[in-house]
């Protein structure tokens, strides 16, 4: 059996690939990466084989338990606030929102998309109802393990608790780093930085939703956008 001590000094490097991820967010990692052609746990594999913390042993020893593809279509829920977190799953294909309503109103988190993980953690682990949804936002495939299959995974192989538990820590201040810095900007630089970051999500999502992630009035996004498409097209032209 394997243990992965967690020092910093794996944590950082782990940082440092992860930043790699965002980079390539978007993209296949593998040029034959695609839905037909590899079995659920070879998705997981190429996931985790980023991080450069794994053995190919220790590959062997998850590999039997049970994963599957799941595909939600477009509007489809992956979890529903009010509903406790059953399974978690790794976006192989498509977009999905992380949300929550606000006075009525939807309220836009953060935008998932291929190689990231739909989870919610808190609900996932305490058995408690998720205060957020995760909903399709185009046709969606994510390679799923349920709750029982997880925790007989960190029963039986505590180096997969740690693991999981490291990469969700990096993964979540990533995210959060990254929305901070979206906040110190102009909203005119916000929108730059999203769709240079997200080209695939930019192409996939209604713009009132990007407004809502990225702060930003739907009526002076859509102003930003117009002008950005107007400049576009002029340095095409010279």
């Amino acid at each position: 059996m394997y243990n992965i001590t967690l020092t910093m000094k794996p944590l950082l490097h782990l940082s440092i690939h992860f930043s790699n991820i965002c980079n390539q967010k978007g993209r296949n990692l593998h040029p034959a990466f695609n839905i037909t052609s590899l079995p659920p746990m070879s998705y997981v594999r190429h996931y985790l084989e980023t991080f450069h913390l794994v053995t190919d042993e220790q590959y062997a020893q998850i590999a039997p338990y049970e994963k599957e593809i799941l595909t939600l279509k477009k509007g489809e829920y992956f979890l529903k606030a009010g509903e406790v977190t059953n399974q978690m799953g790794l976006v192989i294909e498509g977009v999905l929102a992380n949300n929550y309503i606000d006075n009525g109103q939807e309220k836009i988190q953060y935008f998932l998309s291929k190689n990231e993980v739909a989870a919610n953690p808190e609900s996932f682990d305490f058995r408690t109802p998720s205060k957020v949804s995760i909903r399709a936002l185009s046709t969606c495939h994510l390679v799923v393990i349920d709750h029982p299959t997880y925790w007989k995974l960190v029963e039986i192989l505590p180096w997969w608790g740690q693991l999981t538990r490291t990469i969700g820590s990096v993964v979540l201040t990533k995210r959060l780093q990254k929305r901070a810095e979206l906040m110190t900007m102009r909203p005119t630089e916000r929108y730059e930085a999203f769709s240079i970051e997200n080209p695939n999500i930019l192409q996939q999502v209604p713009l009132g939703m990007i407004a809502s992630y990225l702060g930003i009035q739907p009526p002076s996004l859509s102003r930003i956008r117009r002008k950005q498409l107007q400049r576009n097209r002029s340095l095409k032209e010279i």
